[in-house]
């Protein structure tokens, strides 16, 4: 049980396999906050982003956050892309009941 993470702390890693994906996560968080936030894609990407760092952290394989970033990121668009069309739909009521 030598290593349990990807890298060694012990070595001197300027940058490690996460960091890339932190970095990506923040930035995509970034964009999705800038206006217009209304269609939640760009989150689905962050989150995919979030779940490729954690499997860089516990991988050593190269390759398999790119695998578990796709398939968070294709998973959470069927979710959350109709979630914003419920949050940010517009009611054609305006808010008044018709009697």
């Amino acid at each position: 049980m030598d290593r349990v993470l990807a890298f060694s702390p012990g070595e001197n890693n300027s940058m490690s396999p996460s960091k890339p994906w932190l970095i990506a996560t923040v930035v995509l968080l970034v964009v999705e906050i800038l206006p217009p936030a209304k269609h939640f894609s760009v989150l689905c990407l962050s989150l995919g982003a979030l779940a490729a760092s954690i499997a860089a952290v516990f991988s050593p394989l190269p390759w398999l956050p790119w695998v578990v970033f796709i398939i968070v990121s294709v998973a959470l668009l069927p979710v959350l892309v109709p979630l914003a069309r419920f949050l940010f739909r517009k009611d054609s009521q305006n808010g008044s009941p018709t009697a």
